[in-house]
């Protein structure tokens, strides 16, 4: 099977500032309240067991238009939040359809309540879906004595644990595991991961290695690029660093896992989304060979006998 991929068009030139043609018509057409969804959030970072937010970014950009709507429901990043957007009410629930933003819309104009946990309800028959998600759930591939979790400053930090898994798959020097690529839950705890303690499941797996494109690849490094790329990444990922807010693949402020015992690595095994992110961090172009070991493979040949 071969993953599909599709681009999405090219936003109109200046769209922020042509946002506000939308709700006047929608208005003169007799709407009395305008809400606007919009695929993006603020930025966060785990602080202590709860989630940090910023929404300096995000405010600049609804700013040309936000006094023309009601409400702004936002989405995309993993955290939940409230608040207002240049003067407008505003709110994020956590991904995932695990909570929702409650709002009030009234004469004297919008009130976010907040965001509520939606329970888990198991669909009362069973269906093509739920028979494929069983089948994964009942599948134990390995176990775990401890909690792993994508979070900073976790004991046991679960991406250090992938790139672990990488590397003995493939027989690189090193293993590296960048966590904005390996989410698997909302942070409803500041932690966007976690494995153990216990038996893990295929289901497990199949979360922060849903897609198609994971099977690993092996960079070509030079002494001393690895821990080179790995500053780069965490001086951009550090959630002091408001500058780099605009960076696409910086939502996730966490270190990257690297599992490299020599500190001597000339090439790491990592998925193939990721070696661009290494030449972008090392300022020049990584070449990478492609393996026969998919990711989910690795960490559960890993926990079969970790």
């Amino acid at each position: 099977m071969t993953a599909l991929r599709i681009q999405a068009p090219v936003p109109f030139p200046d769209w922020p500032r042509q946002v506000p043609g939308f709700p006047r018509a929608l208005r003169a057409d007799g709407a009395r309240w305008v809400v606007t969804l919009l695929h993006d959030g603020v930025e966060w970072w785990p602080a202590g067991d709860a989630v940090a937010t910023r929404a300096d970014r995000l405010d600049a950009i609804a700013r040309p238009w936000t006094a023309h709507v009601d409400l702004i429901l936002c989405g995309h990043n993993f955290a939940a939040w409230t608040g207002e957007l240049a003067g407008t009410p505003a709110g994020q629930p956590h991904l995932f359809a695990t909570s929702m933003v409650v709002a009030d819309l009234g004469d004297d104009g919008a009130v976010v309540r907040g965001v509520e946990r939606v329970p888990p309800v198991r669909p009362t028959r069973a269906t093509a879906a739920t028979e494929v998600l069983d089948a994964a759930a009942g599948h134990i591939v390995g176990e775990l004595d401890d909690r792993w979790l994508i979070r900073t400053g976790a004991a046991n930090y679960l991406p250090d644990l992938y790139a672990e898994a990488f590397r003995r798959a493939t027989g690189a020097d090193a293993g590296v595991a960048v966590p904005n690529f390996h989410g698997t839950q909302a942070p409803l705890d500041g932690a966007i991961g976690s494995l153990g303690p216990g038996p893990v499941t295929e289901l497990d797996l199949l979360r922060p290695f849903a897609a198609l494109d994971y099977d690993l690849t092996v960079a070509a490094l030079r002494p001393g690029e690895l821990q080179a790329a790995a500053a780069t990444q965490w001086a951009s990922a550090d959630p002091r660093n408001t500058a780099a807010d605009v960076l696409h693949w910086n939502w996730c402020r966490m270190p990257v896992g690297i599992s490299d015992p020599t500190g001597r690595a000339t090439t790491a095994a990592v998925i193939p989304a990721v070696v661009p992110c290494l030449s972008e961090w090392l300022g020049r172009e990584v070449e990478a060979e492609p393996t026969t070991f998919s990711a989910r493979d690795a960490v559960a040949a890993l926990l079969s006998i970790h």
